[in-house]
């Protein structure tokens, strides 16, 4: 078995940390994909850390992009490849789950669009069928049809993928820098919807793997952290908007009496709502490709690209 002493983006300026009763492996060494540890080696304490900051050798792991090698010790080449099982965990790529993600937030972004386009016709239908003596509950237009299926059935989509995203992310920050992660994996998921904490947990977890993946990996314009603040204040206008919907009492200021016969359809903040979609979804693109690249590159050098 050789030692990888190339200049491959997840090696910068990071060491294999040895867990305790292991032998020490050569300078530079990380394990390669199928490496295991001896079987006779004691196991590695719950929670250790793989990885550390190399602060003895900064200039070794980036000073060349060519394959350099040597020969490691005997003991680690007594060590034969065996099934990698849970001795040390593996940054995993993200950048699958980022274009679902995307995918499904383009279609929940045409359906506000074609909701705020739909909204004045069917407030004009259910104007007439009021004045015919009809009950407007029971008229049905497009709008309701785009609300549906562009609401109702891509929604719970959506908060999947985004949850599954959102927690590989976290789980790749977790395996560099643990102590920098400000939220439990919980969070990964409930926090998208959890009133309060809503306001500000998913945009921390987004930026602490960020920031972690970006200054351990090397990656490109794309994949450098930049701030999100814009996205989240567009994220949270955009969710506020959509939510007065919800809201009797905001209704019941806006409308007064027509809420009965408009059910509750407001052209005015259907086309808000829509706007700040736009805007929002415009932000988070490259949040979500920026991060997702960033831990692809991560992953990389450990033949974890290509996975799910």
């Amino acid at each position: 078995m050789e030692t990888d002493q190339t200049g491959e983006p997840a090696a910068v300026g990071w060491r294999f940390r040895t867990p305790p009763d292991w032998p020490e492996p050569p300078v530079g060494w990380r394990p390669p994909p199928g490496w295991a540890p001896d079987p006779q080696w004691p196991p590695a304490p719950l929670g250790w850390q793989f990885w550390e900051t190399d602060t003895e050798h900064p200039g070794l792991y980036g000073a060349s992009t060519q394959v350099q090698s040597m020969h490691s010790s005997g003991v680690f080449n007594a060590a034969p490849a065996q099934p990698i099982g849970n001795w040390a965990a593996r940054p995993r790529q993200n950048q699958g789950l980022g274009t679902a993600l995307l995918v499904l937030g383009a279609l929940v972004l045409l359906g506000e669009i074609l909701s705020a386009v739909t909204a004045p016709a069917a407030v004009r239908a259910f104007e007439a069928a009021a004045a015919e003596g009809r009950d407007p509950a029971e008229v049905l237009t497009a709008h309701d049809a785009v609300d549906f299926l562009g609401g109702g059935m891509v929604l719970l989509p959506l908060w999947i993928i985004g949850s599954l995203w959102l927690s590989r992310a976290r789980e790749n920050a977790m395996l560099i820098a643990p102590d920098r992660v400000r939220r439990s994996a919980v969070w990964a998921w409930l926090g998208w919807w959890v009133p309060v904490v809503s306001l500000w947990f998913p945009k921390q977890i987004i930026d602490d793997s960020w920031r972690i993946t970006s200054s351990v990996a090397a990656v490109g314009p794309r994949g450098r952290y930049r701030d999100t603040s814009l996205w989240w204040v567009l994220w949270i206008a955009y969710n506020v908007a959509g939510n007065v919907y919800e809201n009797r009492v905001v209704l019941d200021g806006i409308m007064g009496n027509d809420i009965p016969v408009h059910q509750g359809v407001v052209p005015a903040l259907e086309i808000v709502a829509a706007v700040l979609g736009v805007l929002a979804f415009a932000t988070w693109v490259p949040v979500v490709r920026g991060l997702s690249q960033a831990q692809t590159e991560l992953a990389r050098p450990y033949g974890s690209v290509g996975l799910g």
